[in-house]
């Protein structure tokens, strides 16, 4: 999620991203029988100052299991403050993986909460992963590779030869040439952190409408709105609102801001004008889609104009992409 642009291995969705890594299981990757280090890692990420809270594990259950749920829902619909954290001022999005045992289960505990977001996996063609639980409480999809490390998603791997690719035998085509990656990573695990990443950058990026103590319904809708919908149209059991898209979801949010700085000024109005009259280039035409019908004119420039000038809201949040 948020490696950067270092031009060695691969970059993540939010590159610019500050990590808080939060260890919950033991030195062997399993979990603990007990909820306490659970509830008190979710805690310390919201002391923290953490906004997205990417979370690659569940319970291989649906019920719910008391206090996990408590300490999720007391930050999430706590205005941003908790008993645990009352300076944290801002609210927390959660992310989690929707489970890797269907059809056995549905949805898992804790992504089937309704506070959090939900994300299955697809494979590179869109279409649903045979092991992504499904459901009622699936929102979203995420692009992932087979369950059973057998390759198709490349990420980082732990350093040298304790990793999932400890030695490169090219018996396997999941393996790299280098042990420090690999090509092994799949499940909704792998699915989850890249929407964590968009919200990263919708939460970075800001917009009147997200509210900065309870943000998830917002965000949520943005992802919805934005995403690429696959199976029955609209949302449906098998995919949620389908498959989360990156690009579609910031440009939702940035409708305006023409030089693309995070700010709507004068800078954006002059480039307008520069854009309009002068046929001069814009950045991306489709920022200078004000009002969001397919075109860029006077209309987009008056709406530029009353928000800078008359106090009028900034453009709303608009999911059209258009070929100009």
């Amino acid at each position: 999620m948020a490696a950067s642009h270092n031009d060695t291995g691969v970059v993540g969705v939010f590159g610019s991203c500050e990590v808080v890594p939060i260890k919950i299981f033991d030195d062997s990757g399993r979990g603990t029988a007990h909820t306490q280090p659970i509830v008190d890692a979710i805690y310390y990420a919201h002391s923290r100052g953490a906004r997205v809270v990417s979370n690659s594990w569940g319970y291989r259950r649906e019920e719910p299991i008391t206090d996990i749920q408590a300490a999720i829902r007391e930050i999430v619909n706590g205005a941003g403050g908790s008993s645990r954290s009352p300076q944290a001022t801002y609210g927390m999005v959660f992310v989690f993986a929707a489970g890797n045992w269907s059809p056995i289960y549905n949805v898992l505990f804790p992504a089937n909460m309704p506070e959090v977001i939900a994300v299955g996996a697809t494979d590179k063609n869109d279409q649903r992963w045979y092991y992504s639980c499904t459901g009622s409480a699936l929102d979203i999809m995420a692009p992932s590779g087979n369950a059973g490390l057998q390759g198709d998603q490349w990420t980082v791997d732990q350093l040298g030869f304790d990793g999932w690719n400890p030695q490169v035998t090219g018996s396997n085509p999941a393996e790299t040439d280098d042990v420090d990656y690999t090509a092994m990573m799949g499940g909704t695990s792998g699915a989850c952190p890249q929407v964590a990443g968009i919200v990263g950058l919708l939460m970075a990026r800001g917009h009147d409408s997200i509210n900065p103590y309870n943000p998830t319904p917002n965000i949520l809708d943005i992802l919805a709105g934005s995403a690429e919908d696959l199976g029955t149209t609209g949302w449906d059991t098998q995919f949620g609102h389908g498959r989360a898209n990156a690009f579609r979801a910031m440009l939702s949010i940035i409708r305006g801001d023409l030089n693309n700085d995070g700010f709507l000024d004068a800078v954006d109005y002059n480039l307008m004008i520069q854009v309009l009259f002068y046929n001069a280039p814009t950045l991306f035409p489709g920022l200078a889609d004000v009002n969001c019908d397919g075109t860029y004119d006077a209309t987009d420039l008056n709406l530029l104009i009353v928000h800078l000038w008359h106090n009028y809201p900034p453009p709303d949040i608009c999911y059209e992409h258009y070929d100009y």
